[in-house]
């Protein structure tokens, strides 16, 4: 159907009556604002921008009225010539779909792929499946997918647990290796440790990277930093304690370049998983780590950061000092201000009993 020299519905309203016209009503929700457009204009077409913003926004029953009211409605949308009379034609897209997937309107977005007359070509079919597997919608993906295609083929790096479950189920992971690896970083990202012992129990001993084209080191490094902002202590201890963990750690000793994961825990106020960091002497980088804290406004960090390390230069501390003050946080000034204090008393102390 031709609709190149159609004028956008609402076009010929005058902004002072409805703004934006279609756009608008959709916007708002207006069903009554739509059907008043669609009585008093005709020879118009819907713009593809205002349906993937009613998919959006969750308008079923405006899509739906706009369907009833296509004059495609009975045909796909391909670029040939129909008399159309006076009726208006609604544009669709599979963008559409995807965007009812992002906002969690699952029902919306089924609604859209079965009913409207808009044929998904296979970069649409991809790019739909990979946003429902994204979102947990293994159902809806199925019903998209292809039946000579694998699901697994079209997100091979979804980070949901319950398609890496589906992997390991199969022998997709021993023939699809970085997929593999990289899902650790996913799962620690989720606190889903038993998997991701179930993934390297599949590459035991793991392979060297040459061999899988990917370096393990740094996805284990990514997925230690994940398991240290979510507070995750049982991840990184199994991270840490594993033969890479180990080897890295000793690489981080040596490289001051690359963040320690005491600053990174320090940031997210972990002080748990902090403490199992400084015991097993694995800390580094202190300065870093309180300036992180204190930034973040971090109070029960910072506290165990000054309990626990000799902060030594009044610069230094000058400058801890100036990043809570810049960035508001008052209560960790006022903790400064009495620790100084006590640290002063403390010195003094010393002293004194050293003159006796």
């Amino acid at each position: 159907m031709d609709t190149r020299q159609l004028p956008p519905l609402g076009a010929k309203v005058p902004s002072v009556a409805v703004p934006k016209g279609g756009g608008v009503a959709v916007a708002r929700g207006e069903l009554g604002l739509v059907k008043w457009l669609f009585a008093h204009f005709s020879g118009c077409f819907v713009p593809v921008l205002v349906v993937e913003d009613a998919a959006s926004s969750g308008r079923l029953e405006i899509l739906k009225f706009l369907l009833e009211h296509d004059a495609g409605r009975n045909c796909t949308h391909m670029r040939v010539k129909t008399p159309i009379g006076g009726e208006n034609v609604v544009h669709w897209s599979s963008r559409s779909i995807v965007n009812a997937i992002e906002k969690g309107h699952k029902d919306i977005a089924k609604w859209l792929y079965q009913q409207v007359p808009h044929e998904s070509s296979t970069d649409d079919i991809q790019m739909i499946v990979e946003s429902s597997l994204a979102a947990g919608y293994i159902d809806l993906a199925n019903l998209v997918l292809p039946p000579d295609r694998n699901i697994l083929e079209c997100a091979p790096f979804c980070p949901r647990p319950e398609i890496v479950e589906m992997a390991l189920e199969t022998a997709y992971f021993p023939l699809n290796k970085r997929c593999a690896v990289a899902s650790i970083q996913n799962l620690a990202r989720v606190g889903r440790l038993d998997l991701v012992q179930r993934i390297v129990q599949l590459f035991s001993p793991l392979l060297s990277p040459a061999a899988i084209d990917f370096d393990w080191t740094s996805c284990w490094y990514r997925s230690i930093k994940e398991a240290c902002t979510r507070g995750d202590l049982a991840m990184v201890q199994w991270l840490l304690d594993h033969p890479v963990g180990r080897a890295l750690c000793a690489e981080m000793k040596h490289n001051v370049s690359v963040n320690h994961f005491l600053p990174i825990t320090a940031e997210a106020d972990q002080v748990e998983v902090m403490q199992y960091l400084y015991q097993e002497e694995i800390a580094g980088q202190y300065t870093d780590a309180l300036i992180r804290a204190v930034r973040n406004g971090h109070l029960n960090a910072t506290k165990w950061l000054l309990q626990h390390h000799s902060y030594l230069g009044r610069v230094a501390i000058d400058s801890v000092i100036d990043e809570a003050a810049k960035n508001g946080h008052l209560e960790i000034l006022k903790f400064f201000g009495i620790w100084i204090y006590l640290d002063k008393r403390q010195m003094h102390g010393g002293l004194d009993r050293a003159k006796r």
